[in-house]
Formats: structure tokens, sequence, C-alpha cells
């Protein structure tokens, strides 16, 4: 009952490891994002999350575009309209499609980092 206390309780030690080991996963993903405009970096974020009556660390971000960025896509062509329309930069750009792009993997490739 006691080693199953230490893993629930969010003030524990265990809970305290966890979220370390999350905060050397943040910091790796950092350095490992793509940076644009920098608003990905400073979004990823660490939280505790109980699950299954142990504390875990998540690393995460809440910015839509993430999931892109850390799995890529496949081709996009527009749905409702001839071209697509987006701002890169500061430009206009018009496009019939947009080719597929690899991942990064940003977070995944940062997971040894809790090994440290």
């Amino acid at each position: 009952m006691a080693i199953r206390a230490l893993q629930a309780s969010p003030a524990s030690g265990v809970a305290r490891d966890m979220y370390r080991r999350g905060q050397k996963v943040r910091s790796r993903a950092l350095q490992l994002a793509g940076v644009d405009t920098g608003r990905l970096r400073a979004s990823i974020h660490v939280e505790l999350v109980p699950e299954g009556g142990i504390v875990k660390a998540r690393i995460g971000s809440a910015v839509a575009y993430a999931a892109f960025h850390h799995g890529g896509h496949g081709v996009i062509r527009p749905v409702r309209a001839k071209v697509l329309v987006f701002n890169v930069r500061g430009r206009w750009v018009f496009a019939k499609r947009v080719g597929p792009v690899p991942g990064t993997e940003f977070i995944k490739r940062a997971l040894p980092a809790a090994r440290d």
C-alpha cells in the first residue's frame, strides 16, 4: 500500500522525479523543434497527470499545428477553392497543392533525455 501511495500522490518524491524527467524531455524538445516565430517552442509544456493510480508526466503543446510539425503530413489540396492561399513571412502564397512534409518527431526524439 505504501508504494502505491507514493506512485499516486502528486506531492511524493516519485511525482517530483517524474516532473524533473519531464522537464528534461521538454528542454531537449525545445532544442529539436523547428522555429519560425517561436510560438511552438513557447507552447511546449509539462504536466503531471494521474493515470491508472500512477502519476505520469505528459509533455505536449496546445498549438494546432504541433501535430503536423511532429508527425508530418501528406499532400494538401484545396477542397472548395481552386488554390490554397496562405501567408509565409509576410508574403501571400498561392498554390494548387502542397507536397508531403516529413515530421520532425521532436518530442519522440527528446524522450531519451528522461534517462539522464
